[in-house]
């Protein structure tokens, strides 16, 4: 107990001066434009052309339209628009064109009845997608390995949403090995036994690795938030997650577990000690959901204890939670919802960089 004190006490004299994070981000590309532009390309052999092409994306576009609406309605909410495109796809595609666009209305199916709470059928819906993208994806269109893997992300929130707790981690959980190992564990279809997928477009599967990872993470936050009964999320989906540090952000999480390893294994001097280095580094961010969490944990370490300077030491902490990570603000954002594989489909006619 004198130990973790002494820890304390060294992170009281140094809590103020932990630095803001960058705005600026590592990844110097823009994943939704790199994933329309491969996209396109991958497509165009499919259509007779340009135009054609263009049709497509003036329908498929609508979906978004409809998926917005899903999520900002505040009541009552329908499908009628969405069966009128069904039926507009139906009558004027044909083959892998009418494939392409029928995955994005499924997703956006599912969309719906996650948001009416019918999680049972939004999984079912998201597991067709599922199975659609792994024949479009076998025919070489890569770039929909996202859409796929995207639906991954949503049937684990859907199963964590219904009180499906045990289900949703370990979707979650190998959703998390197979982004950073390339090991499929439960994930269905063939492309996630397939070693060349994984490999096919290595910068685009990193960003959005780190981005699942920190959707994931946000959830782990949300739950806890909105089910204080909820179970120990982080040792169901990171629990043994083994990553490669050979990216400045693998290197990152690397040491975002390993901090949270020194929690759940209760060395406490020592979490306190990781923790500190943890926030001297200075991160983008991008990497705010991460302290966040740790920031919670430190709180209930010193909530549960004995600490003589408890009271000034949570201020300190509360402090920095609301002013330099904007924890409320991270909180309404909910990143944990947010479908990083819905781009814009004008992307492919602007610079990569823009």
């Amino acid at each position: 107990m004198e130990a973790l004190h002494r820890s304390l006490d060294t992170l009281m004299a140094v809590c103020d001066e932990f630095p803001v994070s960058s705005r600026e981000i590592t990844m110097l590309y823009n994943y939704g434009k790199l994933i329309a532009i491969l996209q396109h390309k991958e497509m165009l052999p499919y259509s007779t052309g340009e135009e054609e092409m263009e049709s497509v994306y003036v329908l498929t576009r609508k979906f978004g339209t409809i998926a917005r609406d899903i999520v900002l309605s505040k009541g009552e909410v329908g499908l009628a628009g969405f069966y009128e495109l069904e039926n507009t796809i139906e009558k004027q595609l044909n083959g892998h064109l009418y494939l392409y666009a029928k995955q994005w209305g499924l997703s956006v199916k599912a969309l719906y009845y996650h948001k009416i709470k019918r999680h049972d059928k939004a999984i079912d819906f998201s597991m067709e997608c599922v199975a659609m993208n792994d024949y479009l994806v076998s025919i070489g269109i890569h770039s929909l390995f996202f859409r796929s893997l995207e639906q991954y992300r949503n049937i684990s929130r859907s199963w964590l949403r219904s009180g499906n707790w045990q289900e949703g981690c370990k979707v979650a959980k190998d959703l998390m090995k197979y982004l950073f190992n390339g090991t499929p564990g439960s994930l269905k279809g063939g492309i996630y036994q397939d070693p060349a997928v994984w490999r096919a477009i290595p910068y685009a599967r990193e960003y959005y690795t780190y981005e699942t990872f920190r959707a994931m993470v946000a959830i782990t936050i949300r739950m806890a938030a909105d089910f204080p009964d909820c179970p120990d999320m982080y040792t169901a989906i990171f629990e043994g997650l083994e990553i490669a540090p050979d990216t400045i952000e693998r290197v990152i999480i690397s040491n975002w577990l390993e901090v949270k390893n020194t929690f759940r294994k209760r060395d406490y001097p020592l979490f306190v000690e990781n923790f500190i280095e943890f926030m001297n580094e200075p991160t983008s961010m991008m990497f705010d959901l991460l302290k966040i969490s740790l920031f919670q944990d430190m709180q209930l370490l010193i909530q549960q204890g004995d600490y003589p300077r408890k009271e000034e030491l949570l201020a300190k902490l509360k402090y920095h939670l609301d002013e330099k990570l904007q924890l409320q603000e991270n909180l309404r954002k909910d990143i944990s919802a947010t479908n990083f594989a819905l781009n814009d489909f004008n992307s492919h006619k602007q610079p990569l960089n823009a």
